[in-house]
């Protein structure tokens, strides 16, 4: 037996919402609410952020604009019966405001500071744009864009990227159709000074959204799963939905370091690069989704990475095979 094996119950979103009844009786387009508690933040595409905190958030919406601003934290309430490690404590400051501009299509700004306790002086700060919608009745868009400030590690935080991704669906009974993205995350070119200009996203991210329409999977590649740092990511990508149930795509990644380093920020993989090469590799992964049966969904991920010269001399082929398979009842 395991003695040391533990039965770890946990709450993963438990929170009080207070809002003002009046406000909505009077206008049906307003809400104005206070959410308590643990609860989920999470953006549409998850580039900004996707995990469930201790937070006081406030909402406010108004006809086509919106507004949330919020203080959380990481497990600031414990709910778990048996002691384990802790994260370290950080807390998170977020303002993010968006507006309709059709029933289609949302421009956005945000902020995002995260302040590192026990004795840390990191205190990144965040800034961005976004927009995510529709061009006409087929081609469908996200930009995500921002730049970090700040400080991390006594070093003074300069860097900057973006993601763009559109989808272009055409009308046949097979519905087809094609993808195509550009993702930049600045680099560093003076890991010795004070200045560190490599972009990184929020540690509150998860990059993992419905591309096309679809199912979710990882869209910076489900066996590489890079954060954007020091980094441009270039996608391509086909598929088709021939049955309202039935959904396949196919897409291919390319890889490229910004900045010469023999680092990654964080990625899936446990290998680093050697520092003389920027090519970081290539992947192909197949996403497949059955979702005809009834109760039963299943979802199937094939993926194939092939690590460029930047992880030479040992470059090992990585491959992925992963099917889920989801029961209601």
């Amino acid at each position: 037996m395991d003695e040391d094996r533990n039965f770890d119950p946990l709450v993963e979103g438990a929170y009080l919402i207070f809002s003002d009844p009046d406000i909505i009786m009077k206008d049906p387009d307003w809400e104005l609410s206070l959410l308590v508690g643990r609860q989920p933040f999470e953006d549409s595409r998850q580039w900004r952020y996707d995990d469930d905190l201790d937070a006081i958030r406030g909402v406010v919406r108004m006809a086509d604009f919106s507004l949330e601003v919020s203080a959380s934290r990481k497990d600031l309430i414990d709910t778990e019966f048996f002691e384990t490690a802790k994260e370290e404590e950080i807390s998170n400051y977020i303002v993010d405001g968006s507006y309709a501009l059709n029933s289609e299509s949302v421009v956005g700004v945000y902020g995002i500071r995260r302040i590192h306790r026990q004795g840390s002086t990191d205190r990144p700060l965040f800034l961005g744009l976004y927009s995510t919608g529709m061009v006409g009745d087929r081609l469908a868009y996200w930009l995500d864009s921002g730049i970090v400030r700040g400080r991390e590690e006594d070093r003074d935080l300069r860097g900057w990227g973006f993601d763009f991704l559109a989808t272009y669906h055409f009308d046949n009974r097979l519905s087809p159709h094609l993808i195509f993205g550009y993702a930049f995350g600045s680099g560093d070119s003076n890991p010795e000074n004070d200045t560190d200009g490599a972009f990184r996203q929020t540690g509150l991210h998860g990059n993992e959204t419905e591309v096309s329409g679809a199912m979710e999977y990882l869209y910076y590649g489900e066996i590489f799963d890079p954060e954007l740092s020091n980094m441009s990511i270039l996608t391509l990508g086909a598929g088709a939905s021939p049955r309202g149930g039935l959904s396949i795509d196919l897409v291919y990644h390319y890889y490229v370091q910004d900045k010469l380093s023999d680092e990654l920020r964080d990625s899936a993989l446990d290998a680093d690069p050697n520092g003389r090469s920027k090519r970081l590799g290539n992947e192909v992964d197949l996403i497949l989704e059955i979702d005809e049966l009834e109760d039963v969904r299943i979802r199937g991920f094939l993926g194939y990475f092939i690590p460029g010269r930047a992880f030479a001399p040992t470059r090992d082929d990585a491959f992925l095979a992963r099917v889920e398979v989801e029961y209601e009842f």
